[in-house]
């Protein structure tokens, strides 16, 4: 008898022997008294569907819409139901889901009220029919077939390249649908809490908002989406790629092909983005300010931006001088939040700040992180004359704590990120945050060795820290700067597949198991572009290496 049957370890609470082939499901709903929550499982740390069969001894946790895994799933999922509702209802309809505003989808369509009523209805009908979705695997002669008869020319194309025999799309309601490039649930009944409401804000961009559950009560949903000053930057912002050629990934790929065209778009990408520093430098000068302060999450490229725009000031006759915000945290035995505005020495900068404007010589402190986290002084004097100009740059540099102090008409501020600007196909944007990571974990294998893992376990800290400290005050920017390049993610994929192949590789799944597969998954989707190419002066050299700026 015991034959068939296996070990189920259930989160180190329960230890019962089940049938081989026995659902995830059953296993969840004999242990688990919130069923309701539960998106998906980890079994032997590997992300799973709930109907996935058990056939070996196992470790089983639940996911659930809490989760950061849970969470995607079920924004994956809503998108997905979001597309299922459109093709029943308007399927003529063209339709881009674009850049998230907060945690909502922005559907950029020509959509009325009613046509939004509809489709919402729809999405509402689909979830009380309880549809079962499953992931099926196709060769590409029927890949192709699908894609044509649903008009997915684009997706078709990005895919058209990939050597894997056989490509995955998701099968519900007896009809086929595109690859969301991760897993959905089981049924449409899960995806409960939703909103869809037509975007109405007084501009000229059209289209809707899809509306997802809050992160900390799947039950509510935002009554208000506030339309932040980024999502109208980041509609000028996607018009560059175009602008080079690139409508998608598909694109990009086909110039990776070619040594030419891609050589060519990478210096007309860094020309592009050099127009933008010297127009932002020109905005400081006539504005006669004389305080930069610059900000931006993790990996952002605030340290090479800040050393471009001083010498951009430097061709108008300007000399300025770049401070690093980092310098000023206290010591490591004080604090070691280095995500919090508490860990800034903020008594110690202001009085810098001040001696600075009286045109005082100073002695810029160091921060040594190699030591542990401590402040030291190297007779670095720094002295500002009268049309000297004082570039600070660090995290928290939009924090109006660092600069209430100072006259506001001398003070400019500027936030920069890297907001991607490239489709992988018409339902799939490339996670910003994802392309910093991708940053991250090349800058710290480049210059220290930093285990990927290691990376991983910092990363989650590091975006809860930006949320608290840095989101809230992108108000206070003059200038809004994307650092991001069209063709960044295919030079990352050179540093980054080795590393992440070899985890994926390794014989026990760590906990960062799911995060490096799908990180996987994204590069798939490009071909990689070797760097010969890539000017030293460029910001992704700050990442990558060999740029000709201190890093």
């Amino acid at each position: 008898m015991f034959n068939n049957m296996v070990r189920v370890n259930f989160e180190n609470k329960e230890e019962m022997l089940v049938p081989v082939g026995t659902q995830a499901i059953d296993v969840v709903a004999r242990c688990f008294n919130k069923k309701d929550n539960v998106i998906a499982v980890r079994v032997n740390n590997k992300v799973h569907s709930l109907n996935y069969k058990i056939v070996s001894d196992c470790i089983i946790s639940v996911i659930t819409y809490y989760d950061t895994e849970g969470h995607k799933i079920y924004a994956r999922s809503l998108k997905l139901l979001f597309m299922m509702a459109v093709r029943n209802t308007y399927s003529d309809l063209k339709y881009t889901i674009g850049n998230k505003i907060g945690d909502h989808f922005y559907i950029e369509a020509s959509l009325t009220e009613n046509m939004v009523k509809k489709i919402y209805d729809e999405m509402v009908s689909l979830t009380l029919q309880k549809l079962n979705i499953t992931k099926i695997r196709v060769p590409y002669q029927i890949l192709e077939k699908i894609y044509n008869e649903i008009g997915e020319k684009e997706a078709l194309e990005n895919l058209k390249k990939s050597i894997d025999p056989l490509f995955s799309v998701y099968r519900a309601d007896e009809k086929y649908f595109p690859w969301l490039y991760g897993r959905v649930v089981i049924n449409t009944s899960f995806i409960k809490y939703f909103d869809l409401e037509l975007l109405k804000d007084g501009t000229n961009i059209s289209g809707a908002i899809l509306k997802m559950p809050s992160a900390s009560d799947i039950k509510k949903i935002d009554e208000k989406v506030q339309i932040s000053t980024i999502h109208y930057q980041f509609q000028k912002f996607s018009k560059v790629p175009r602008q080079l050629g690139i409508n998608s990934v598909a694109d990009l790929n086909n110039m990776a092909l070619d040594e030419k065209k891609i050589e060519k778009l990478i210096l007309m990408s860094e020309d592009e983005q050099s127009k933008r520093i010297y127009k932002i430098s020109d905005e400081i000068l006539k504005s006669k300010k004389r305080l930069v302060f610059i900000a931006g999450p993790s990996s952002s490229g605030k340290t090479t931006f800040s050393q471009r725009l001083q010498i951009s000031l430097g061709v108008e006759g300007i000399k300025s001088t770049v401070l690093s915000l980092d310098n000023y945290f206290r010591d490591a035995s004080v604090s070691k939040d280095f995500e919090s505005i508490s860990h800034v020495d903020v008594p110690f900068f202001k009085n810098q700040m001040e001696a600075l404007l009286r045109h005082e010589r100073v002695d810029i402190p160091y921060y040594n992180f190699k030591t542990g986290g401590t402040r030291e002084f190297h007779f670095n004097f720094v002295k500002l004359e009268e049309d000297d100009i004082l570039i600070v740059e660090g995290i928290h540099s939009l924090n109006p704590i660092l600069s209430s102090f100072l006259p506001k008409d001398k003070v400019y501020k500027i936030y920069i990120a890297p907001f991607v600007t490239i489709n992988i196909d018409r339902f799939t944007k490339p996670s910003t945050n994802d392309v910093r990571l991708l940053r991250r974990i090349v800058r710290d294998y480049q210059d220290r060795k930093v285990d990927l893992e290691l990376t991983l376990k910092r990363w989650e800290g590091v975006k809860k820290g930006e949320k608290e400290n840095i989101h809230p005050y992108v108000k206070e920017a003059n200038a809004i700067f994307n650092s991001f390049l069209p063709y960044e993610v295919g030079v990352l994929k050179v540093f980054a597949d080795p590393l992440l192949l070899s985890s994926l590789n390794a014989s026990n799944p760590g906990e960062f198991y799911s995060k490096i597969k799908e990180l996987k998954t994204f590069l798939d989707s490009f071909i990689g572009i070797f760097t010969d190419s890539v000017p030293t002066n460029s910001i992704l050299r700050e990442f990558i290496g060999k740029g000709c700026f201190v890093r």
